[in-house]
C-alpha cells in the first residue's frame, strides 16, 4: 500500500530527487576544496518579507523580535534562551551561521530572576564570550517596581489625584486580585504599608505569570 501511495503523491520520485541533488552538491563542494559553488541568493530571492526579514545578517531573535514589536527585549531573551547569529554578506554564497549560548547566570525555569531583579541580558558578540552577558536593568526587579507603584498609588488615593496612564493600565494588569480596592481599603483604615508588604509579592507573581 505505502508503494502505490508513493506512486500516487510523486513522493518517491521527490525523495530521490532530492537525494540526488544533495549528493551532487556534496561532491561540488567537497571538489571545491569545501568551498560553495552556488550561491544560495538567488533561490531565495523570491521569499515573502515574513522569511527575508528573519534570515538575514544579524541575530535571528532580533529579527523575529522586531517583527512583533518586541525589538528591545532581544538581549532579555537572547540571555534566556540564546540565539543564532547569521552571516550573510554580499560576497557569501552560502549563509554562516554562530551560536549564540544563553547566559549561564539567567535562571530559564523561572520567573524568579524577574522578580528579583537578577535577569541577564547578552549583547551580540561574534564569537561569543561570557562578558557578553550582564545584569539588566540595574537590578530592580518586577517585586520593585511593583512596590513603587502600589506606594504611588496609595499617595494619589490619599491625596485624590488622579492616576497615570501608566499606573490606570498597572491596576488594569493585576488581574488576579483588586489591587485598587486594596489599597483603597489600606488607606481608609492607616494600615496601606502593611497591605502593600503582605500583597506586593503576589502583585509581582501575577504580572510575572500573566
Amino acid at each position: 500500500m505505502s508503494g502505490i501511495i508513493e506512486e500516487m503523491t510523486g513522493y518517491r520520485s521527490v525523495k530521490q530527487g532530492f537525494a540526488k541533488s544533495y549528493q551532487q552538491s556534496r561532491e561540488k563542494i567537497e571538489a571545491n576544496n569545501n568551498n560553495p559553488t552556488e550561491d544560495l541568493k538567488d533561490a531565495l530571492a523570491n521569499c515573502p518579507a515574513e522569511v527575508t526579514d528573519i534570515f538575514r545578517t544579524g541575530s535571528l531573535l532580533a529579527h523575529a523580535a522586531s517583527r512583533v514589536g518586541a525589538g528591545d527585549w532581544a538581549n532579555v531573551m537572547r540571555a534566556r534562551v540564546g540565539d543564532v547569529y547569521m552571516r550573510w554578506n554580499a560576497a557569501d554564497k552560502v549563509p554562516l551561521f554562530t551560536s549564540i549560548p544563553q547566559c549561564a547566570a539567567q535562571d530559564t525555569e523561572s520567573a524568579q530572576d524577574f522578580l528579583t531583579g537578577r535577569v541577564q541580558r547578552r549583547s551580540i558578540n561574534v564569537p561569543p564570550t561570557a562578558a557578553d552577558c550582564s545584569q539588566d536593568g540595574g537590578g530592580r526587579g518586577a517585586l520593585a517596581l511593583t512596590r513603587e507603584q502600589m506606594q504611588s498609588i496609595a499617595v494619589k488615593i490619599q491625596t485624590r489625584a488622579a492616576l497615570s496612564a501608566e499606573e490606570r493600565q498597572f491596576v488594569a494588569n493585576v488581574r488576579t486580585l483588586p489591587i485598587y480596592r486594596m489599597l483603597e481599603w489600606g488607606v481608609r483604615q492607616g494600615v496601606v504599608d502593611s497591605v502593600i508588604a503582605d500583597t506586593d509579592e503576589l502583585v509581582a507573581l501575577s504580572l510575572a505569570y500573566p
